[in-house]
């Protein structure tokens, strides 16, 4: 993923022992430079805050209470950023949501692992987005964490869908094609049996 200055690529592994090990590398657009764990640390919360993927952290063993969301992630639910700070989704979301929220949390925290999912979700302008999310269970000693990230994938998603649209109208016309050119050339033999 990438925007105007950096390209981000977040990749996680699941480790032995049931935990996830999750790795932020940074490449510059503009610098050709790649900041690699060790030196992006003192930029890390300045860079998950105001990167444009929506990042939250719930924390399983207190009724998945968020205990941190970004800015984008604040956006999302046109909230202040603080707002929903040690609260669960049934204090921040509406009841529908919260319920489908919850449901995912307790799957994965018996699951253990990772999930990825699609929500369509219709914004205060009215106009309907599709995101998709990617949570992990992540233990830190005793302390269980639910990680997310939220992208939105509409754009992706409605140019998939013409593009899909395009291909059906190609066969359409080819097939159409095929049966023009077939019937030309029957029209064409017919008179010419007659002649022969």
């Amino acid at each position: 993923f990438e925007d105007n200055l950096f390209q981000y690529n977040i990749s996680s592994e699941k480790l032995k022992n049931n935990t996830f090990y999750s790795c932020l590398k940074i490449i510059s657009k503009t610098h050709n430079i790649s900041y690699t764990n060790s030196s992006v640390l003192s930029y890390l919360p300045y860079l998950i805050d105001n990167m444009p993927l929506s990042v939250f952290i719930k924390d399983c063993n207190n009724d998945f209470r968020y205990i941190y969301r970004n800015n984008s992630f604040n956006q999302i639910i046109s909230r202040g950023k603080f707002d929903c700070l040690g609260k669960t989704d049934y204090e921040c979301m509406p009841p529908q949501t919260a319920d489908k929220f919850r449901e995912e949390d307790e799957k994965l925290l018996r699951e253990e692992g990772a999930i990825k999912f699609k929500t369509k979700e219709r914004g205060l302008d009215g106009k309907v987005a599709i995101k998709e999310t990617l949570k992990s269970l992540v233990k830190i000693g005793r302390d269980r964490l639910i990680f997310g990230i939220v992208w939105d994938i509409t754009e992706l998603t409605l140019t998939s869908e013409k593009l899909k649209e395009a291909k059906e109208i190609a066969e359409e016309s080819v097939s159409i094609k095929t049966a023009m050119l077939a019937n030309i050339s029957h029209e064409i033999r017919t008179p010419l049996n007659s002649i022969i």
